[in-house]
């Protein structure tokens, strides 16, 4: 270890440091696997000239999500003059942005629900149009116009249902998967970039092109893709897409329940 020991730069001189390795660590975050490493106490106050009082220390905590709670605790059994930062307090900008980035992807999801409530009103349009025959046959025989309504709102409670069964179902499947997706995605780039390289580049003497990563850690500072579902989330996306496949199937309905049994049939 290289250190550097003076009152200023100018007078800095680089004084060298020995030691043992005698393991490594690994976090899996990319900024600290390549720029920390630990030694003693006793080393510390020898090669940096620290006093006890200077000190950082850091506390681990079992629950990261109630570290407020450990601050509190802290600040009232630390005399005066200490300073207090929890890992929210450090990362504070990419919190943000991370929040700012979860609420332009709920307004995309917003916007797919949206699109295919849009396509439910669509297929039951067509679907009255073709059933003008059938529906006016009903209407004949003593149907109602809230039973026609209920008939095809129920059809778009059901439609809706199929589809946010699905969209669920394969949620899960991606989400619990997405290392191996991930994974299986660059082998076959890199098989093919290997290809190219042996094929093409090789014969002409160029160098072959860099590995393709989809999560390189030196840009997002992770080795994966940490996943955590949150089950009060997905009921809430799958209410309300339930809720838009009612009210899409309500306008489609109501053109049905409107149509005259008499006219219907007659140009059938």
């Amino acid at each position: 270890m290289v250190t550097f020991q003076g009152r200023d730069l100018a007078s800095a001189r680089p004084k060298f440091n020995l030691f043992h390795v005698t393991g490594l660590f690994k976090t899996g975050y990319w900024e600290y696997d390549k720029n920390m490493a630990y030694i003693s106490l006793e080393a510390a106050y020898r090669i940096f000239d620290i006093k006890e009082d200077e000190l950082t220390l850091g506390l681990k905590v079992d629950n990261y999500y109630r570290v407020d709670r450990v601050v509190d605790w802290v600040h009232r059994n630390l005399p005066i003059g200490h300073y207090i930062y929890t890992w929210m307090d450090l990362n504070r900008p990419l919190f943000e942005a991370l929040q700012n980035e979860k609420v332009g992807i709920g307004f995309v999801v917003m916007l797919i629900i949206v699109s295919g409530a849009f396509n439910i009103i669509g297929s039951l349009i067509m679907t009255v149009m073709d059933k003008r025959r059938e529906i006016g046959i009903l209407r004949a025989l003593g149907a109602k116009p809230p039973l026609i309504t209920q008939v095809f709102v129920i059809d778009g409670l059901y439609i809706g249902f199929i589809g946010t069964l699905i969209g669920v179902f394969s949620g899960f499947l991606l989400t619990l998967n997405i290392e191996s997706i991930f994974n299986f995605f660059e082998f076959v780039v890199n098989g093919i970039r290997e290809m190219f390289y042996f094929l093409y580049l090789m014969p002409m003497g160029r160098p072959p092109l860099p590995v393709f990563e989809l999560l390189s850690d030196s840009i997002y500072y992770l080795e994966g893709v940490p996943v955590e579902i949150h089950f009060k989330d997905v009921f809430i996306v799958s209410a309300l897409s339930l809720l838009l496949s009612v009210f899409a199937a309500y306008y489609p309905a109501r053109k049905a329940a409107t149509l005259k049994p008499v006219e219907n049939i007659r140009y059938e």
